[in-house]
């Protein structure tokens, strides 16, 4: 019965996207809210920015629909956990900054305090990393760093995924992956209000790609997720990671393959996040500053068209989970494979800058 509740979602969610966006559309169109190329962009004309707008109220119209409908066909009355209270007011704190910064447009540091207090509506609830599964030889954490751990880990996964946002379907590619992905890991915990939940931002996503990546501007059907949308992904998609580590943690089991999965499916969002950082610092220049220097940017400098970098950005967080899990099978250790992602990324991302080199 899960399959069937988490198949409804998703084609509910897919249904209410196909129906919202071109309402969005239409509003951005009246309105005038358009995202306007600058020097960092690659689009020539202006294109409307609100399409995330419509991530939220399709994932919960659908999840909630799936509730209603299931619990009246077969009279049973499925109990939430409290915790996802405290998910849901963070990510409507995390959605609404988001909306604001799309039509508004708001500082980087004032976006980036609102995540901080979202991202504690976890820890509040009791939902925090309680465990590091072996890598560099730790276990069990006490809360004092699992608590401080849990924030930043929410906030790096948050910006990479916003920041990541930068050519048509990138953001949502990924995120799909990562979607897909949380739901076999969280299928083995029979965790359906979690899958349910994903299937039905998976649905408003496809949705999105759709309009994003075949859209016309001269017809008016082409958008982007903006703020809105990339916040709001970024937020779930790190909450539920939390959440999973800690369920898993709880569970008790040894064989750590689901933790490396789910890791896996954010390692091109965060590695690139993480990089572009420490290349500011390094280079003395603003943290929160804009600049062309993340991997699509890079892969673009390098020669590939929009439509090759995306290609080649999904190939590699593909490959990366596909890899990993290999790497895992045969060896079972968590901070090699660490390592190993570390050193392959490190080196894809010297090749990219010597191809740049070249090319320029």
């Amino acid at each position: 019965m899960m399959e069937f509740k988490i198949l409804t979602s998703f084609l509910l969610s897919l249904v209410f996207g196909f129906i919202s966006i071109p309402l969005i559309l239409k509003f951005c169109k009246e309105r005038k809210l358009y995202d306007i190329p600058d020097f960092r962009k690659r689009h020539k004309q202006a294109i409307p920015r609100l399409g995330g707008i419509a991530f939220l109220p399709c994932m919960l119209l659908s999840f909630g629909l799936v509730l209603v409908i299931f619990s009246i066909k077969y009279s049973t009355y499925e109990s939430v956990h409290l915790w996802y209270l405290y998910l849901l007011f963070g990510f409507l704190m995390i959605y609404i900054i988001g909306i604001f910064d799309d039509i508004l447009g708001l500082t980087a540091r004032f976006k980036f305090l609102v995540q901080f207090f979202a991202a504690c509506c976890l820890p509040v609830a009791g939902i925090y990393i309680n465990n590091m599964f072996g890598l560099f030889g730790v276990g069990a954490i006490p809360s004092y760093v699992g608590v401080p751990l849990t924030v930043f880990l929410i906030l790096v996964i948050i910006n990479a995924v916003n920041l990541i946002d930068g050519i048509n379907g990138l953001s949502s590619s990924l995120s799909l992956i990562a979607l897909c992905v949380y739901l076999y890991v969280f299928s083995d915990f029979n965790a359906w209000v979690i899958c349910v939940m994903c299937a039905g931002l998976a649905g408003s996503l496809v949705a999105f790609f759709y309009f994003n990546m075949f859209g016309k501007p001269d017809r008016n059907t082409k958008i982007f997720m903006g703020d809105s949308g990339s916040l709001t992904l970024g937020y779930l998609i790190s909450a539920l990671f939390v959440r999973y580590l800690m369920l898993y943690a709880e569970d008790g089991d040894s064989d750590y393959s689901g933790v490396i999965l789910i890791y896996s499916a954010l390692i091109i969002p965060v590695f690139d996040v993480v990089r572009v950082v420490l290349f500011r610092l390094r280079n003395r220049q603003p943290v929160f500053g804009a600049d062309r220097n993340h991997i699509h940017h890079r892969l673009m400098d390098a020669g590939l068209d929009q439509r090759k970098a995306l290609g080649c950005i999904v190939a590699m967080a593909v490959s990366y989970i596909i890899v990993n899990a290999l790497l895992y099978r045969f060896f079972g250790n968590t901070t090699l494979i660490v390592v190993v992602d570390v050193a392959l990324y490190t080196l894809l991302s010297l090749a990219i800058s010597r191809r740049r080199i070249n090319k320029g």
